[in-house]
């Protein structure tokens, strides 16, 4: 009677062995699981995944930090949200803002390039600006100006022109052209109009007074 008992409780046991094993075969250990000491590895070439090729499902969500030594391939979008920092060595990307170490900085809100002392603006034709305060601008000219305080130079499809204020020189298809020249009187066989050079090597233009 012991005997057969044993046996019993044996194949009991035996029966309940095999149904652990079963459970312990098709269970998915990590559906419920938590790491809170330690570290999880993972070693295989097929790495971590996460929800299914060519769905969108599935999510990671990291609450903390994250360290990668190597590699991080991205295939699809990559969105910062909120008021997020990307910082890859010294390339700071921070709202509208891309700045390249101490020197380089795009505004994406203003649409302007900083270079140093340098100012590249694509506004109005566009102007760069450069650290003595001298610009090249693309203005309403439909050319391109250059300017330093009060001097200038004007090239555009239909001639070029440099001067400072009122003075200039004009070269076009028809001509060259002088704006604003002094006048003077450099003898009665200059009459009005004629050009001549002065005493100092400037160009005047005879007044024809006797």
């Amino acid at each position: 009677m012991t005997y057969e008992r044993r046996l019993d409780k044996l194949g009991q046991d035996f029966a309940e062995l095999k149904r652990m094993v079963r459970q312990l075969m098709t269970h998915a250990p990590l559906g419920h699981s938590s790491v809170s000491e330690g570290a999880l590895r993972i070693l295989s070439d097929e790495g971590l995944i996460v929800g299914e090729p060519g769905s969108e499902s599935g999510s990671a969500r990291v609450y903390g930090l994250v360290f990668v030594d190597g590699l991080v391939d991205i295939v699809g979008n990559l969105r910062v949200l909120g008021d997020g920092t990307i910082t890859a060595g010294n390339v700071v990307i921070e709202g509208d803002l891309i700045r390249v170490g101490d020197d380089i900085e795009i505004d994406a809100a203003t649409n302007q390039i900083r270079v140093a002392d340098m100012l590249i603006d694509p506004s109005d034709g566009g102007q760069v600006t450069f650290p003595g305060g001298a610009t090249v601008s693309g203005g309403s000219t439909g050319g391109v100006e250059l300017r330093q305080g009060d001097y200038s130079a004007i090239v555009t499809s239909g001639g070029v022109s440099v001067g400072r204020e009122g003075r200039a020189v004009s070269v076009t298809e028809a001509g060259i052209q002088m704006l604003g020249a002094p006048t003077g009187n450099p003898g009665p066989e200059y009459p009005a109009g004629v050009y001549y050079r002065d005493p100092f090597g400037f160009v005047s233009v005879a007044s024809g007074a006797e």
